[in-house]
């Protein structure tokens, strides 16, 4: 049974304002996602004071800065609010809980740009971009998701084929890039260890088309806001119940972290 992850970032690693960067997202069976599709969507319609936006192809949507930043699909003058988005929120992350658990399940990796920084400029010069450090922190642990390694054989004749990930990331995301360059590579004439168990990586047309990417946002909006602002903001009180609602597997890096995980010269610690 093939895997399908999707993926959205969230922050601005040029940007001297943005404090954290965050890649997030969830990977499940294809049947997994077919009742998030029906159900988000569906719950996406329902709304109808006010209607959510749709996209150009007429699907309903859910995009995280536009939303809770109330602007475009999402803006005041269409009659939104704060609590309008905040309810729709709970709603729709209702939407996830009642999947199977050890099938649908969320990765975050979370950075702290001024640690990342510091360290890049002071200890470790050859410290690769704060994306690829995101990229393996939510892939890496991805690739250890129980469908990609299937423990028992169906007869005493039959061996077990283990699923591969398909990979999808929003266009234009430089996530996709570093992910993609990756596993295409080859070292000595051999692509890396994990290049077998991903079956393809690619970007979809236009996120708000896309149930997958639309879950992926609302994680990562809401990990990388929680960070940037910690549990007493407006919304970072609700971050607990990400993990409630949900599996998820969230690593963080700051100085320390980076440190413990990169060798001198930039590599990663065995």
């Amino acid at each position: 049974m093939d895997l399908k992850a999707y993926y959205d970032g969230s922050g601005k690693p040029d940007d001297p304002n943005s404090q954290w960067l965050t890649l997030a997202g969830y990977a499940g069976s294809e049947g997994a996602w077919e009742r998030v599709r029906e159900n988000w969507l569906g719950c996406l319609s329902a709304e109808t004071n006010p209607q959510c936006p749709r996209s150009k192809s007429g699907n309903p949507y859910f995009h995280s800065v536009e939303a809770f930043n109330l602007r475009e699909g999402y803006a005041v003058k269409l009659g939104w609010n704060t609590l309008k988005v905040l309810s729709l929120a709970r709603r729709l992350l209702n939407v996830l809980a009642p999947v199977e658990r050890s099938d649908l399940i969320g990765f975050s990796t979370s950075i702290r740009l001024s640690d990342y920084r510091s360290v890049k400029e002071h200890e470790i010069p050859a410290l690769r971009r704060p994306e690829a450090i995101c990229v393996d922190g939510c892939i890496g642990t991805m690739l250890r998701h129980p469908f990609l390694h299937p423990v028992e054989p169906p007869t005493e004749t039959i061996e077990p084929l283990p699923g591969l990930a398909n990979i999808f990331f929003d266009k234009g995301d430089k996530f996709f890039g570093i992910l993609n360059n990756a596993w295409k590579k080859k070292e000595h004439g051999e692509r890396t260890w994990w290049a077998s168990m991903v079956r393809s990586i690619e970007q979809v047309e236009d996120m708000r088309d896309d149930v997958g990417i639309q879950c992926a946002d609302l994680l990562a909006w809401q990990m990388n806001r929680y960070h940037t602002l910690g549990p007493e903001d407006d919304w970072g009180l609700y971050t607990p119940s990400m993990f409630i609602v949900k599996a998820h597997y969230h690593t963080t890096f700051d100085r320390d972290g980076i440190l413990a995980a990169c060798n001198p010269d930039g590599s990663y610690r065995s």
